[in-house]
């Protein structure tokens, strides 16, 4: 039994569909290899924790802290005093060796099917850079299982904005409590409750050091581990309040 009303499934890509986290960690110690084994840099494991420190203290807008952005190697290289090696090279290689890591669990996969299978309308709703998930959907086809995609660079507006969900309920073309929203970040994600829009929390990839968003933390409607057909039955089976 489908809740009374709800017609729109939507989720959130990093964290939520994919371990961006784990994604991120292995691509950017390959690189730190690959750069020692060169010789551009001393250290790997320096280089990896001065990316990291560089990547989470950048909170510009509309950035993809997975698949990088040419400040975080000039400033990484700057903080370590390497020269001799351009940062859009090294950003280049990076993206490719993320590119090539990525990938969909076929478990998640299934969960998405399920909710297409149950007649729901599908959305993408992510804070990412357009050219990262336009790459992201070349390399494994996840668009094909969306109706409607809302990338925060694409509109210029990100989460917790009330904006772009109001723009994912346009283009959804049905009312805020009739869309379920998936996601790992209780701010960003979370906001959608302010407009009506039920917020299940996605806790198996979360990351409390994962998150640039200023704003409060709203307690989810539902909480499950993972995005699998039986999590998303779970969901579609749940029965509104009172």
């Amino acid at each position: 039994m489908v809740p009374m009303g709800l017609r729109a499934v939507a989720f959130d890509i990093g964290n939520t569909l994919i371990d961006d986290y784990s994604l991120q960690l292995r691509s950017v110690e390959e690189l730190a290899a690959n750069l020692a084994a060169r010789g551009v840099i001393g250290s790997a494991e320096h280089f990896v924790a001065t990316y990291i420190q560089v990547n989470r203290a950048n909170k510009l807008p509309f950035l993809s802290h997975t698949y990088g952005d040419i400040r975080f190697f000039q400033d990484t290289f700057m903080r370590l005093g390497t020269d001799g090696v351009e940062p859009s090279e090294v950003l280049d290689e990076y993206r490719q060796i993320l590119m090539r890591h990525a990938s969909i669990d076929p478990t998640v996969e299934a969960g998405l099917v399920a909710v297409r299978q149950a007649g729901m309308k599908t959305a993408i709703l992510s804070n990412e850079s357009t050219e990262r998930v336009e790459v992201l959907f070349r390399k494994t086809g996840l668009d094909r299982h969306f109706d409607v995609v809302v990338v925060s660079e694409t509109v210029g507006v990100e989460k917790p904005d009330r904006k772009i969900f109001d723009i994912l309920v346009e283009r959804l073309g049905v009312t805020p409590h009739e869309i379920a929203l998936f996601g790992d970040n209780p701010i960003a994600d979370g906001a959608c409750r302010e407009i009506g829009i039920r917020f299940v929390l996605v806790t198996g990839y979360r990351r409390a050091d994962w998150g640039w968003e200023k704003g409060n933390a709203h307690e989810p409607d539902l909480r499950i581990e993972r995005i699998t057909p039986k999590s998303v039955g779970s969901v579609l089976s749940w029965a509104e309040p009172g």
